[in-house]
């Protein structure tokens, strides 16, 4: 049977070809939320900041209902907010091109988009099985004194609001992590850099909600 000219002039991927692998999201610049003080009317906001915590922005301009970011070469993206019900309030997300409501977007090649438009991986992810309790682990350390590590003496209570129910817990968590970390997971993968193993703002409380009073 011949084969189709379609099928003979295609190029294919050769499957022996080494592919970039996905990168980490931990390690992407990226844009929180709640870290841009959105206005509640619908009345735009200049940030004149932008520039020097994003490097890859130039402009951004926000509202209730709006928040536009333009790069250097003068190309604006604009992207809806959506402020759904939460609990007795309401909280910001992004609406992405692909539609799903996001509350952080990644810059990657100059473009901003969700962690599945990016094709991000996840620390956790990219860890193996064992792996995963030695990463977690750290980041709780971390969380509580950026200069612990696993081996050494827990670091105490943070002289900040933190109470002392919380730092229980935490501590319980992390020591029953560290007594799940076996021979293979004791060194973290060679992809990882310092970045990765910064606390993720899920032991972080603090959330943007408007009140309905």
């Amino acid at each position: 049977m011949l084969t189709p000219k379609q099928l003979r002039m295609a190029k294919r991927r050769n499957p022996r070809a080494r592919r970039e692998p996905r990168p980490i999201a931990e390690q992407t610049t990226s844009i929180l939320i709640y870290d841009l003080h959105i206005p509640h009317n619908y009345r735009f906001v200049a940030l004149p900041w932008v520039g020097l915590r994003y490097p890859e922005l130039r402009h951004a301009s926000l509202a209730g209902h709006q928040a536009q970011f333009t790069d250097y070469t003068g190309r604006t993206q604009v992207f809806a907010i959506k402020w759904p019900r939460v609990g007795f309030g309401f909280r910001p997300y992004f609406v992405c091109t692909c539609g799903r409501q996001v509350t952080r977007l990644y810059i990657r090649y100059g473009t901003l988009s969700c962690r599945r438009c990016s094709r991000l991986l996840y620390a956790s992810q990219v860890c193996s099985r064992q792996m995963r309790p030695r990463l977690q682990a750290t980041r709780i350390r971390h969380f509580l004194d950026s200069m612990s590590e696993i081996g050494k003496p827990f670091p105490r209570k943070p002289k900040t609001t933190m109470r002392f129910k919380t730092y229980n817990r935490l501590k319980s968590r992390a020591l029953a992590l560290e007594s799940k970390i076996t021979r293979k997971g004791q060194h973290l993968s060679n992809r990882f850099s310092t970045r990765t193993l910064w606390p993720r703002t899920n032991y972080n409380s603090r959330r943007t909600v408007l009140s309905l009073g």
